[in-house]
C-alpha cells in the first residue's frame, strides 16, 4: 500500500472510531442472558441508543439502567437512531433487524419509547395515523411468549438550542406534535392496561440534562434517565 492509502486507511479508521465515540454507528451491544436473569430490552431511539454522548457504550441511559439494576438483571439496549415508530416514517424501527432482535430476546420487561422522531413535519401523518402505527408495533411486543411487562415511555422534552427560547427544535422536531403523542400513548396504555413512564414532564425542567441541541441526553442526563427507568423497574420487580 502506498503512503496515500495508508493515511487514507487511518484518515478512515479515525473517522469510524470518532463515530463511534459519539454513538453515530448503531453497534449494537448486550451480553447474551444468563439463566434466571431477569431480560429488560431498552427499546428507542437515539435517545435509548445514546447518540453524541462522548463514550456512549459507557454512558447511554440502558447502561447505567444496567449497573443500578444489577447481576439479576440482563438489559439490552435496543435503540437506534433517527427511527420512527410509524413504519410510513422515513426511518421505520419496525423495518429493522434491531427491532427483530428485539422481539427474539424474549424480553421479560420492555421499556418502550418512540414518538420524537415521529413529531417531524416529514414523518406526522395526524394523531390517529399515529396512534394506529405505534398499536402494531406495541403488539409485537405483547404477543411474545416471554408475556412482558411492557412500558409505554413518554418521549422527553424538547429543549431549544443551547437554551435559546423562540428557536426552533433541533433535528425538525416539534413539541407540540410530542404533546399529542404523549396524549395518545396515555390512551394506548389505557386501553390494553400497561404502565407508563412520564419522560416528558420528568425532564421538562431540566434543560442542563440535555447536549446543545437539546434533543439528545448528555452523559448526566442519561443517568437521571436511567434512574427514573430503574425507579419503575423496581416499583414491580421489588
Amino acid at each position: 500500500m502506498n503512503l496515500f492509502g495508508i493515511a487514507a486507511a487511518g484518515a478512515l479508521a479515525a473517522g469510524w472510531g470518532y463515530l463511534g465515540y459519539r454513538g453515530w454507528t448503531w453497534i449494537p451491544i448486550g451480553h447474551p442472558a444468563r439463566k434466571n436473569q431477569i431480560r429488560v430490552a431498552c427499546v428507542g431511539d437515539s435517545i435509548t441508543y445514546g447518540a453524541l454522548i462522548p463514550n456512549w457504550y459507557k454512558y447511554n441511559y440502558p447502561h447505567r439502567l444496567q449497573g443500578m439494576a444489577g447481576k439479576q438483571y440482563c438489559v439490552h439496549n435496543y435503540g437506534f437512531s433517527s427511527y420512527t415508530a410509524m413504519e410510513t416514517g422515513d426511518h421505520p424501527y419496525p423495518k429493522t433487524l434491531r427491532f427483530r432482535r428485539s422481539l427474539s430476546f424474549q424480553p421479560d420487561v420492555v421499556f418502550l419509547m418512540f414518538g420524537t422522531n415521529d413529531s417531524k413535519k416529514v414523518n406526522w401523518r395526524g394523531r390517529e395515523e399515529f396512534k394506529r402505527q405505534y398499536e402494531k408495533l406495541l403488539r409485537n411486543y405483547l404477543r411474545l411468549k416471554s408475556k412482558p411487562r411492557v412500558i409505554v415511555m413518554l418521549p422527553p422534552c424538547p429543549h431549544h438550542m443551547n437554551g435559546e427560547e423562540g428557536s426552533e427544535y433541533t433535528f425538525g422536531i416539534r413539541r407540540n406534535q410530542i404533546l399529542e403523542i404523549g396524549e395518545v400513548l396515555h390512551e394506548l396504555a389505557e386501553q390494553y392496561g400497561l404502565e407508563t413512564l412520564d419522560m416528558f414532564t420528568s425532564t421538562q425542567e431540566h434543560p442542563e440534562w440535555f447536549l446543545q441541541d437539546g434533543i439528545h441526553p448528555n452523559a448526566n442526563g442519561a443517568e437521571q434517565l436511567a434512574k427514573i427507568v430503574y425507579t419503575a423497574l423496581m416499583k414491580k420487580e421489588g
